[in-house]
Order: structure tokens, then C-alpha cells, then sequence
């Protein structure tokens, strides 16, 4: 793809207000860079930026992460896209800030949904409503991305925390192969803010390299960015081995005995006093693909770091 880099930003570019899209996507360090970014507050601040809050579990959600969760779900009332544009106004107006970075990893909707196919499939609903909300600043977009054979697990693991009851592998051949590239996410962000400006990063390299990787995601963007220390960011640990299974058994009893009206706030309230205290303390080995799909997983993203230049 092209490098962002290769040419200077006209000078008329370089004077608008900028947004960062730190998109994700999930499953992809995005946690462990955005208490950086908050962690780094005050550095940011001294240098003209700004990072919104995202941090759920203690209630602090800028107003500008509520109005992304509307546009993903197809919510593009006027004034909706209004409350945001002010949001961003306020941002801009505190004094010397000439960049909003904004880190969520789910304004594209979620990877995989049940009752829609594809991959990322509310991107096509979020992407215009994110083109009217950033309409008349600079956007920069930075976007990880990361081997199915290890994603995959990963993300089930979630959708397991979730309610999930299938194995790993039912679960992988519901996905399907064939509509799994990160390419068409790829293409459609640079068709929403100019190919130009999308840079697209490995995961891998984050796990391997964090501070140089940050350094070469958002250095250029931001000039004196603090240095990242990717172990001390490790925000999210992955669960697996028997926990993993008594979750799955769990929620099989759960919505076949608990009343449906329940379902959602009964199964949020025992996952998050229960089973996650649980399992901090019973760490087991990640669940891994079976062969057959783990050796077409790999085909398809060797295609896709050929296609995107990774």
C-alpha cells in the first residue's frame, strides 16, 4: 500500500486540525495503547494533543466515544453527528491543541457478528457516518492488524466472556474461510480518508518490537512522543485451559435455565463478579485451531501482509 511518508503534506494539510483514528482492531494491543496514551496525558497535552478517555469499567467515556457507538449502529441522526461535531470543537478550542487522537478499536463494528456475514461487516454502515463526523479536519488513520491463527482464538475467548457455548473450532467453521482478508477493511478506510493516509501495522511486530512499532505508528503524527513500554501495558490477559470450559458450561445452563428477560443483565453481573475474579487465579494454556483451519488461516494472511506490504 502506499507509505504515508513518501511525500511531504501540503502545507494548506499540515494547518487543519488533525484527527488520529486509532481504529483497532480488537484483539489488537489496543488496550495496552490507550492507557499509554492516557498514562501520557499530561506529555501529550505540553506537545498539542489530546486522547479522549475510553475506560469502561470505571465509567469514564468521553461523550465523543458515545456518539461512535451510535454511527456504527446506523444511528445517523442529525443530531447525533452534531453532538459530536462539538465534542471535537471543545477539544480543539482548549488552548494549543491542534491534534484529537481517538483509540477505539470497535468504530467499525465488530469483527464477526452472527446474523451478518463477512468480516467487519458494519463497516460500511460506520465509515460514512465517521466521513460526515471528520468532515473538514485532517484524519490520520492507524490500524493493526494480526494473524487469524492467533485471532481468531482470541476473539472467541471474548465471545465465550460473552455468552459463547460452541468449542473453538465450531465456532471457526461458522466464520468460514473464504471471507476472512484484512485487505477489504484496508481498502475501505482509505476510500473513506485517502489511502495516504492509512497506515497499516502487524500485530506481531507490536508484541515484538512495542516501542519501536509504536515509534513508527504515531511518531510521525506526533512529534516527542514518549517512549512506549509495551510489558507495562499488558492490560488484557487472554483465559484458557479449565476456565475456559467451565464458562462454556456455564453459559449452556445459564440461558437454557435463567428466564430470557434476564439473560443480559444476569449474565453481565456473574460474568463480572464471578467468572473474571475466577480467573485471574486460573490461568490456563490458549485454545488453539485445529490443523485444518489453522493451515488455511495462514494462507490467508500470508496473502493479506503481501497485499497490504507488511
Amino acid at each position: 500500500m502506499p507509505d504515508p511518508m513518501s511525500d511531504p503534506m501540503p502545507e494548506a494539510e499540515t494547518r487543519k486540525p488533525t484527527v488520529i483514528l486509532h481504529a483497532g482492531a480488537p484483539k489488537t494491543g489496543s488496550t495496552s495503547l490507550q492507557h499509554f496514551l492516557y498514562d501520557n496525558a499530561d506529555a501529550l497535552r505540553d506537545l498539542g494533543v489530546v486522547c479522549p478517555e475510553r475506560l469502561i469499567g470505571r465509567g469514564q467515556v468521553d461523550p465523543l466515544h458515545n456518539v461512535l457507538v451510535a454511527l456504527r449502529k446506523g444511528r445517523a441522526e442529525e443530531r447525533v453527528l452534531a453532538r459530536g461535531r462539538a465534542r471535537l470543537e471543545e477539544l480543539f478550542a482548549e488552548n494549543g491543541i491542534h491534534t484529537v487522537i481517538i483509540s477505539n478499536e470497535s468504530m467499525l463494528g465488530e469483527p464477526f457478528l452472527r446474523d451478518k456475514p463477512g468480516f467487519f461487516p458494519d463497516a460500511k454502515v460506520a465509515l460514512p457516518m465517521l466521513e460526515r463526523l471528520f468532515e473538514g479536519y485532517r484524519v490520520e488513520v492507524v490500524f493493526f492488524v494480526r494473524d487469524f491463527v492467533s485471532y481468531i482464538p482470541s476473539y472467541y475467548v471474548q465471545e465465550v466472556r460473552r455468552g459463547l457455548s460452541w468449542s473453538l473450532d465450531r465456532y471457526a467453521a461458522a466464520l468460514g474461510d473464504k471471507t476472512l482478508s484484512w485487505k477489504p477493511v484496508v481498502e475501505k478506510l482509505g476510500k473513506s480518508f485517502g489511502a495516504d493516509h492509512v497506515r497499516v501495522f502487524d500485530y506481531d511486530a507490536l508484541l515484538a518490537s512495542p516501542a519501536e512499532t509504536v515509534a513508527d505508528a504515531f511518531g510521525s503524527l506526533i512529534p516527542g512522543l514518549p517512549a512506549f513500554g509495551g510489558g507495562d501495558y499488558r492490560k488484557n490477559r487472554s483465559i484458557g485451559g479449565p476456565i475456559l470450559g467451565l464458562y462454556r458450561a456455564f453459559n449452556t445452563l445459564f440461558f437454557r435455565l435463567i428466564p430470557v428477560r434476564y439473560h443480559r443483565e444476569g449474565h453481565r453481573k456473574l460474568r463480572r463478579y464471578v467468572f473474571d475474579p475466577l480467573a485471574v487465579f486460573a490461568r490456563g494454556g490458549k485454545p488453539m485451531l485445529s490443523a485444518m483451519h489453522a493451515n488455511a488461516l495462514e494462507d490467508a494472511f500470508e496473502r493479506d501482509r503481501k497485499a497490504l506490504g507488511l
